[in-house]
């Protein structure tokens, strides 16, 4: 019976969790940011993050509309060598997509603001100055 109960307990703690990202209003977001941008994906590369032995890190090149240059992305997971890292709620970045991003300064990049919830894929016309003077 202590081994059924231990092979039970064992299995439970080894089960994935499943974290619920709560939810940020605009106005947090926009708090949060030191900048909101509209940008094209140009590029996205894989790298092990440094310091880490087993994090991966995907860097996307941005192109910022409305300015001659972009801004280096940092986000969690990727793959490299083969082997993926998944980060749950992570903004994925997509090569060629435009997007709404809401972004915070990491020294020499940027990383988004509430994960997945800062990084809103845009179709047509947008000020991001309008984004959140309006909230």
């Amino acid at each position: 019976m202590k081994t059924l109960f231990s092979l039970l307990a064992l299995a439970l703690l080894a089960a994935p969790a499943s974290a619920a990202q709560e939810p940020l209003p605009l106005a947090k977001l926009c708090d949060l940011a030191d900048v909101v941008v509209v940008g094209e994906v140009a590029s996205v590369q894989s790298h092990w993050a440094p310091g880490a032995r087993a994090a991966i890190e995907r860097h996307a090149w941005v192109v910022v509309e409305g300015s001659a240059g972009g801004v280096e992305v940092h986000a969690p997971g990727g793959t490299v060598d083969g082997l993926s890292h998944h980060v749950e709620h992570a903004a994925e970045l997509a090569i060629d997509a435009r997007y709404l991003l809401f972004l915070r300064s990491a020294g020499d990049h940027w990383i988004v603001v509430g994960g997945e919830q800062g990084a809103h894929a845009v179709h047509g016309d947008l000020d991001p100055a309008e984004v959140c003077h309006a909230n």
